[in-house]
């Protein structure tokens, strides 16, 4: 619903400014931000269009009015350091955009380990991109860059591998790590160990995992 309503503002702003429109950049964190503001276990996220618009499209408002944003240019939304609301920071059309994070596409159909997952890839100071389908990945990789990835072999009825291939036809540097509760057949060993794909057992720590990553992304970042 978070990433609907940011898309959905991002359109109007397009439709609205035309030629004088710019891009909402607003990562990961931001959108946590958003959604743990605008849900709760009364309400449900009855008030994250509320929250959204107080925090998100009221400051742009007011930024567009006083011509603070440049055509074309960005508009970077960060959670401020003490945790209590958004900056909102213009980025010109000469000015060079922040390092991005290594962004990593995490895949488990277990809601409870996704969610930790996707909070300990943001706690690395990695982009997480969380999924339980193997549809939802595959819009997900569609639409961005992925760096890294972490998929759960078994989601779907075994379909993990094939999502990773996929995944790597789409972004030839990925780098995969495929979880599995079982062993795998010597099959899917070979299909693996052909395409460079780490095979890991459940139960795993995630901070061993993105450390593995890490070490990888940077060796295809510096090799460039």
């Amino acid at each position: 619903i978070t990433d609907h309503e940011i898309d959905r503002l991002q359109g109007h702003v397009e439709s609205r400014l035309g030629h004088r429109a710019f891009v909402i950049d607003a990562p990961w964190p931001t959108r946590q931000w958003l959604m743990e503001k605008g849900t709760s276990a009364e309400y449900g996220a009855r008030e994250l269009k509320r929250t959204i618009h107080r925090h998100l499209t009221q400051p742009l408002a007011s930024l567009v009015s006083r011509q603070q944003i440049s055509a074309g240019g960005r508009v970077l939304v960060e959670v401020a350091a003490d945790g209590a609301s958004l900056n909102l920071r213009s980025m010109g059309l000469g000015e060079p955009p922040m390092p991005a994070a290594p962004s990593v596409l995490v895949v488990d159909d277990n809601a409870e380990l996704l969610k930790f997952m996707t909070h300990a890839t943001a706690d690395c100071r990695w982009d997480p991109m969380p999924a339980r389908t193997v549809t939802e990945a595959r819009k997900l990789f569609s639409k961005h860059e992925v760096h890294a990835a972490i998929i759960d072999m078994g989601i779907n009825d075994w379909g993990g591998v094939d999502l990773a291939l996929d995944l790597r036809d789409a972004w030839p540097d990925v780098q995969v790590v495929l979880t599995c509760e079982t062993e795998p057949s010597n099959a899917v060993l070979e299909v693996c160990d052909d395409h460079d794909f780490e095979v890991v057992k459940k139960p795993f720590l995630t901070a061993d995992l993105l450390d593995f990553l890490r070490d990888r992304v940077i060796e295809v970042r510096t090799s460039c």
